[in-house]
């Protein structure tokens, strides 16, 4: 009977999702399953792209967005957090074919920069879900993209 007790704790453990008191969100494996958990409870993205229209979203049951970039971010949360939604915050970067941009190292500290300000700013905010880095980046495999790679990373 211990055994049983045992193996049953063993197996609890291994396929809850891990503590949540010190995480708003989280992504947790289970298997070959991974699923979104926001403020200790499973989350599935019922979204849009954009920042207006909020209510419109919510009452369509909807209950994200996602944004290109940080123009007005401030706003944009409080906004989702008064109508319950959570967003998906975009840091914009230029195309991965920009490659001067990628070759010049004080734009991509700069930009690197700027990013850390943004996100310590709002890391916190209640309405924020994740940060999305470039919008549809495309990840060429031929080496004179290289320094896309190393910037992205």
């Amino acid at each position: 009977m211990l055994m049983l007790v045992v193996f049953c704790l063993f197996v609890r453990c291994n396929n809850s999702p891990p503590n949540t008191d010190n995480r708003k969100v989280f992504i947790h494996k289970d298997g070959k399953r991974y699923t979104i958990y926001r403020n200790g409870q499973p989350f599935a993205v019922k979204g849009a792209s954009g920042f207006t229209q909020l209510a419109a979203l919510r009452e369509a049951g909807g209950n994200t967005i996602r944004t290109w970039d940080t123009v007005n971010l401030g706003a944009i949360l409080d906004e989702a957090r008064r109508n319950n939604l959570a967003v998906i915050a975009g840091l914009s970067l230029p195309a991965s074919s920009e490659l001067y941009f990628y070759k010049d190292s004080a734009k991509t500290n700069a930009a690197r920069n700027g990013f850390h300000k943004i996100i310590q700013r709002y890391k916190d905010h209640p309405a924020l879900l994740m940060w999305c880095l470039g919008n549809e980046p495309y990840f060429s495999f031929k080496p004179r993209y290289r320094p896309f790679h190393k910037v992205y990373n």
